[in-house]
């Protein structure tokens, strides 16, 4: 029986960067019978009321699954809990230490690939370099979840 855990991602508006990752991960887990893991997202600076198409695109594209997505505001009480907290750079991982928040990574400290540059406002080709690293990034955090659980 698979040991049930939580994680999230977070990005600045949890339109692009953050729920590609969320899509991605579970597209990865869905189906392993030792994978009960909660993934969702949120962002730090909510202002959008829906994932930006682009990113719906290019997640489309590489047939990665889509649930109804709204973007979600991050707050102490909706993280409560969670194994992992997943921040999309490393400054932003700092200023939510900085904040109190506890079990926060970043995707380079966890994978060695960067910080995720945020593709907003930015041509398909920039959401797509943005889902290539995701992509790899998720491969190796999944990677690090089957040694857990």
């Amino acid at each position: 029986m698979a040991k049930k855990t939580s994680m999230c991602f977070v990005c600045t508006g949890n339109t692009c960067r953050s729920p590609m990752a969320q899509f991605i991960l579970k597209s990865k887990v869905s189906g392993d019978p030792n994978m009960d893991i909660k993934i969702t997202s949120f962002g730090t600076n909510v202002t959008e009321e829906e994932m930006n198409p682009l990113s719906k695109t290019v997640l489309k594209s590489h047939k990665i699954k889509m649930t109804k997505f709204i973007p979600k505001q991050l707050s102490p009480d909706k993280v409560k809990g969670f194994e992992a907290i997943v921040c999309m750079t490393d400054s932003m991982m700092q200023r939510l230490i900085s904040e109190g928040y506890n079990n926060v990574y970043s995707v380079n400290q966890l994978t060695r690939l960067g910080d995720v540059v945020d593709p907003y406002g930015k041509g398909i080709e920039s959401y797509d370099e943005c889902y290539l690293q995701l992509d790899k990034a998720c491969d190796i955090i999944y990677d690090m979840l089957k040694k857990v659980l």
